[in-house]
Parts: C-alpha cells; sequence; structure tokens
C-alpha cells in the first residue's frame, strides 16, 4: 500500500521551488491529506493554504468533459456521435467539420487549431476547413471552447433550436452577437453546476472571479474595470471550456474523487479513461509522455507498467496539476510559480512512485 504522507512530502519537496502552493489528496471519497506553502504571487500578504482559489486553468478541460460525457450518456449517445446535430443551425458548417464526433473535438484529434474562443471565433472555426490533420492530437484550447456550445445544445437542443429559428426572423444580428453566446455560455455553466459539481459536493466552484475583495491568489482589476483571473481580462463566462474554472484545491481534487471513484449518473469515467484519440496507434507513448483520452491522458511508469490517468495547466505565473491512481486515489496541487523543469504530471508520477 503506497503511503500517502510520502506521497505528499515527495510533492511539496519538488514545488519547493514556487512562490507559494498547495496540495490535496483523497483516497475514495477522503481527504487524507491537505496543505499550502508559501504566499499568494498577486497579494503577498495572502498566505497559500488549500482553501486559496484559483484558476485551474487548463485541467478545466478535465470538467467539461465529464459534463459532455455525462450528457451523451444520458442523452443515449456515445462520443462516437457526429457534432453537427449540436451545432447552431445558423452556422454554415463545413463539411469536414460536420463530420468530427464528439471523441475528435475531445481529444484533439479533429485537426482544430485555435486557443480559447468567444463564440465568434468557434463559428468561423467550424465555417472553414480544418487546419490540422485528422487522427492527429493537436493540443488546443479551441476544441474545449467548442464543448461549451456542444454542451448547451446536446442539454437543450430544443429550446436553442427555437431560439435560433424566431431570431433568426427577429433580430439576427442580436442573436448572432449576443443572445446565443451567451445563452450557451451559461446553460454550459449550469449543466456543469447542477450534473458535476452539486453531486460532488462543491458548492463553490465558479467561472472567473466572483470578488476582488476576497483576497484570493490571481483576483486583479485592468484600467477599463474588467475583473478576472491574472491571465485574461475579458468576460470569462465567454470563453470558458478550455480554462476558467475557479477554485481550491480540495475542491477540484473532491470532483476527481467523485469522478474516479463513480459517484456521477450516468457514470463519464469508464469512457473518458478508455477512448483513446480516434486514429491513435496501438503502442502507448513512452513515459513520461501521456495518451490522449477524453479530457484526460493516461501515463505509465518508466518500466512500462502502471494505469496513472491525469491532467495539467499552465500560464505565464502559475501551474497546476493532477492523477489518479488504483485503490480510487487522487493528487492534485496548485502553484504560484513559473512551471519548473519537470512536467506537472511527473511531478505527481515520480512522487508516487519515489514512496
Amino acid at each position: 500500500m503506497t503511503d500517502l504522507g510520502a506521497v505528499f512530502s515527495n510533492l511539496d519537496g519538488k514545488l519547493s521551488f514556487t512562490e507559494g502552493h498547495s496540495i490535496a489528496i483523497h483516497q475514495g471519497l477522503n481527504l487524507k491529506n491537505n496543505a499550502g506553502a508559501g504566499k499568494a504571487r498577486i497579494n503577498p500578504d495572502v498566505t497559500m493554504t488549500s482553501l486559496i482559489r484559483m484558476d485551474v486553468l487548463s485541467m478545466s478541460k478535465t470538467i467539461t468533459a465529464a459534463g459532455v460525457v455525462r450528457q451523451l450518456l444520458a442523452s443515449g449517445l456515445t462520443p462516437a456521435h457526429g457534432i453537427r446535430p449540436f451545432l447552431p443551425a445558423s452556422w454554415n458548417v463545413n463539411a469536414q467539420i460536420a463530420q468530427l464526433t464528439f471523441a475528435h473535438v475531445m481529444t484533439h484529434s479533429g485537426g482544430l487549431l485555435g486557443d480559447q474562443s468567444d463564440f465568434g471565433q468557434l463559428k468561423a472555426l467550424c465555417e472553414s476547413p480544418p487546419g490540422g490533420t485528422l487522427g492527429v492530437v493537436h493540443y488546443q484550447n479551441i476544441n474545449y471552447s467548442l464543448l461549451r456550445v456542444l454542451l448547451a445544445y446536446l442539454s437543450c437542443p430544443l429550446s436553442l433550436g427555437w431560439l435560433e429559428a424566431r431570431a433568426q426572423t427577429l433580430l439576427p444580428t442580436v442573436l448572432a452577437q449576443t443572445v446565443l453566446p451567451t445563452v450557451t455560455a451559461t446553460m454550459y455553466a449550469d449543466n456543469i453546476q447542477r450534473n458535476i459539481m452539486a453531486p460532488a459536493g462543491i458548492g463553490h466552484a465558479s467561472i472567473g472571479p466572483e470578488s476582488p475583495t476576497n483576497l484570493q491568489a490571481e483576483w486583479f482589476a485592468d484600467a477599463h474595470d474588467h475583473l478576472g483571473d491574472q491571465h485574461v481580462s475579458t468576460n470569462p463566462i465567454l470563453t470558458c471550456g478550455a480554462d476558467r474554472w475557479n477554485m481550491d484545491v480540495r475542491d477540484y481534487g473532491r470532483f476527481i474523487a467523485h469522478l474516479i471513484n463513480g459517484s456521477f449518473s450516468p457514470d463519464p469515467w469508464p469512457t473518458m479513461r478508455d477512448t483513446r484519440a480516434p486514429g491513435a496507434t496501438s503502442a502507448l507513448p513512452a513515459y513520461p509522455t501521456g495518451d490522449a483520452r477524453l479530457g484526460v491522458w493516461r501515463f505509465q511508469a518508466p518500466d512500462g507498467t502502471g494505469n496513472f490517468y491525469g491532467h495539467n495547466g499552465d500560464w505565464s505565473d502559475a501551474f497546476t496539476g493532477w492523477m489518479a491512481f488504483n485503490g480510487g486515489i487522487n493528487v492534485t496541487f496548485f502553484a504560484n510559480s513559473t512551471l519548473g523543469p519537470t512536467e506537472q504530471e511527473r511531478m505527481i508520477l515520480d512522487s508516487w512512485l519515489a514512496a
């Protein structure tokens, strides 16, 4: 049995170079270890603890994928289903894009290229041929921005279809510029809150900041009174999906604990864990490289053994990581600093293997 205290100590040592970091380890649904060290980057008067909220960065993709796969299963569908019926009818979708499946988008293997995007950018993306190669993994944020819209249409296709049909004849400009972007983003966030966050017992997750006075690690206000996390000043709900979920490390670890221990209904984890990128070769990549799944990556030990899953996130001045292990255990950390010389998942996996 792996010594979780040793895992915690090992990881804490690997993160000692950061300005501040927080760690949580869950076994089953139980929080076994948690702590923080150092000071929050933005406000040196704030001590990092396991209750300091941060943008979870690209680990938002795992949240989005869990919501999408759960909704697919609830709708009697699988990730092999095509995305075209769940894109706005008013979009003139390119024929190659129309052939993509949810699995293509969630594994970054549909040739879609671009950063996190708003509704107009997603429309332009879908009305043009893909810039990358079908069946080749191009890790691109725009895939998960697109899933924000797909989840909205997946969960409420009749309502959004009716809205589009009415607005096309009445207020097409307003529809394109304000109504659908806001409605689809709100539906995405509501679906995640109701079906993922609430069942996991997470009541304080949000998209972007709630208040600049909370003395959180990431808050800022720019000259235009935009309130947001440190790296993006646009309205967070209109560009979320690939990024922008905000919570503390305990809550993120709680989400992973409920995910890998089968607490959601329908249970998305087996599908997320076992679905490889369409077109992937039979050989698994060597340590420490991961194999693309649905919102997660599969990793193995240096000797080629093991069955470990995780995801990371990073920006110029912050990075995050989580990994899941046998026995329903997960290890999660947030850090305030530029990324060190070792990949996030490798820090966790090496800490686990050394214990």
